[in-house]
């Protein structure tokens, strides 16, 4: 990410870093998952109450609890699952899971969003569960340098462990 300069607004900016990560981890977005992508950063980006979000107690309760908010709440819930698992898969040491955890989580809210959704929305959340590996390894690009130093070596191999599980056609070194 050496290269990103700052664009004349922050979408720009976002839309960048998007861009370059995608092309460090070899992965071709679609408009729809790119565009996804930058806005779920930028309205992420406000929320510095991220890392205290209890995401099994979140789901347990939008299952079991209808505020008329339920699809908002599902798909707040899939995106926190992919930011921690992209950006942040040191967060699961910190809640005693695994990454696997924030993967297997993410892509059910994102499953039952689009079974609730009976709009052209339900097909984007049917891809974002499919592509969420796909989305995570994005992310993960945007600051694997970064993580080196902040995560235990379990915790990358973990990580990466769940990419190759998922992608298994992928070429590793």
């Amino acid at each position: 990410m050496e290269n990103l300069l700052l664009k004349q607004t922050s979408t720009e900016t976002w839309q960048a870093l998007v861009q370059e990560s995608a092309i460090k981890a070899s992965v071709l977005l679609s408009h729809e998952l790119e565009s996804y992508l930058v806005f779920l950063l930028m309205r992420f980006s406000k929320m510095p109450t991220l890392c205290m979000s209890v995401l099994a107690i979140e789901y347990l309760t939008i299952q079991t609890t209808y505020t008329g908010m339920q699809k908002e709440h599902l798909r707040d819930l899939g995106d926190k699952c992919l930011l921690f698992s992209g950006l942040f898969p040191g967060q699961a040491r910190h809640k005693n899971v695994s990454v696997d955890y924030f993967v297997q989580l993410g892509r059910t809210a994102y499953l039952d969003l689009a079974d609730m959704t009976h709009d052209t929305l339900s097909q984007l959340y049917l891809n974002l569960s499919a592509e969420f590996i796909t989305l995570m390894e994005v992310l993960l690009a945007s600051w694997e340098q970064k993580a080196a130093h902040t995560l235990l070596p379990t915790e990358i191999t973990q990580t990466l462990e769940i990419i190759r599980r998922n992608k298994p056609w992928r070429s590793w070194h």
